[in-house]
């Protein structure tokens, strides 16, 4: 009887979601609503930090670890042959201007995948230190897995006297982070002479929230959707100037909104300090 009264009170919607997870069916559409703000979206769940999200991670990270100490990170076929994630190598490589090694900070690095990449794309003899901003729980597992790697350090808030940082990335990150207007300002303050969003969920519509539903618990959380000129115009306030710009491969299917509010593909976007000789830094 518990049972029948609880599934009476739960919207059809998300009997429908928990069905689709329990099958493993596709899920068709990853996103539903449009909002104004994060307090507005009916986020549930652990989202990132749910179990099945991190072990799935976790499982191929250490994989991956286990064949960079074999020589054979080409096995990783996900590593290598998505194009984000061999973008910050090819940018590392082209900036690498200093006999100093080359100074990476990934915000919402996740499990170290920027790390392996790196591995993977740069010749060996390359020189660089990478910091991952993360939860205290990614950082924690991540230092374990990572412990023979003393180039790669984690940090759970952002270490805002770090110096002489070269590029700063962030991959399929921003989105998630409430007050970005802020982020980005405070990364900006690092003076770094790259920043890099990567996979960025940004169009020509305006900017809105969303709800997010693609976790296998049935987690719903919150994320932006970015008008473009917004977060170039932000760039520019903090005194960076758009370098480079792509639209990733993947197409999402964002049918179910209305025109105007359709990213059907995220960008790339790579920013350049714009130097100034009145500034000190």
């Amino acid at each position: 009887m518990l049972k029948a009264l609880v599934k009476s009170l739960t919207p059809p919607v998300l009997i429908h979601l928990r069905r689709r997870i329990l099958r493993r069916e596709p899920l068709r559409f990853f996103w539903r609503g449009v909002y104004s703000n994060f307090g507005e979206v009916p986020a549930r769940g652990p989202g990132f930090r749910g179990q099945a999200w991190v072990n799935g991670w976790r499982t191929r990270v250490e994989a991956a670890i286990l064949n960079t100490r074999q020589s054979a990170l080409d096995k990783d076929e996900w590593l290598i042959n998505s194009l984000p994630n061999g973008l910050l190598p090819l940018v590392a490589a082209l900036s690498k201007e200093n006999k100093r090694p080359l100074r990476i900070l990934d915000f919402g690095g996740g499990m170290g995948v920027g790390f392996l990449s790196m591995i993977k794309c740069l010749p060996a003899q390359t020189g660089f230190e990478f910091h991952i901003v993360e939860d205290e729980e990614s950082c924690s597992a991540c230092s374990k897995m990572f412990r023979d790697f003393s180039n790669l350090h984690f940090h759970s808030s952002l270490p805002a006297t770090l110096a002489d940082v070269d590029i700063v990335h962030l991959c399929s990150a921003l989105q998630y982070i409430e007050d970005y207007q802020a982020l980005l300002g405070e990364l900006a303050k690092l003076r770094p002479k790259y920043v890099f969003l990567v996979s960025l969920q940004a169009g020509n519509n305006p900017t809105f929230a969303s709800a997010q539903l693609n976790f296998e618990d049935g987690s719903v959380v919150p994320c932006w959707f970015f008008n473009l000129n917004e977060i170039i115009q932000l760039m520019n306030e903090n005194g960076y100037e758009l370098f480079y710009k792509s639209d990733t491969d993947r197409k999402y299917d964002m049918s179910n909104f209305d025109e105007r509010f359709r990213v059907s593909r995220y960008c790339n976007l790579l920013f350049i300090h714009r130097f100034n000789p009145d500034q000190n830094t």
